[in-house]
């Protein structure tokens, strides 16, 4: 990382920067990759993203949700990008607990007890359903 001028206001800015934050122009309107930080990224079209679900079906998803892969060969990192930053959005684990917090401060009946039975009746629900799938798939032609 280095210092670089602005090509607006002329201050000192981070090369990293993506606006100078004095007056806010853009100092670099390439997309980089988040993990390589090459500029080298190309944009994976509808087309691609088609095909990948015809020829490897659930096993695209991650092509099908990115919108950019890098073209260096030692990366290859498939991203999605949102105005200048890379959006990682909260995880299922992040929602989960903030649904649980929600749900708590509204039934402050809620005890440890109450709370650990009910998350092994969701397991076992979850459990059975994978055993269904299972048997579904193998026994019914």
């Amino acid at each position: 990382m280095s210092l670089i001028e602005c090509p607006a206001c002329n201050r000192n800015v981070s090369s990293e920067a993506t606006a100078c934050l004095g007056c806010g122009q853009p100092i670099d309107v390439f997309i980089k990759c988040p993990k390589c930080r090459s500029k080298n990224v190309k944009s994976i079209t509808f087309a691609s993203k088609g095909l990948s679900i015809l020829a490897f079906g659930p096993f695209a998803a991650n092509n099908v949700l990115s919108s950019y892969a890098c073209s260096e060969w030692s990366c290859r990192h498939k991203f999605s990008h949102g105005g200048g930053i890379v959006f990682r959005g909260p995880t299922f684990a992040e929602r989960l607990h903030d649904y649980t917090e929600k749900v708590k401060a509204q039934r402050p009946e809620i005890t440890p007890e109450y709370e650990e039975r009910m998350h092994n009746a969701a397991l076992a629900g979850v459990i059975t359903g994978m055993v269904l799938v299972v048997v579904l798939t193998f026994f019914l032609p």
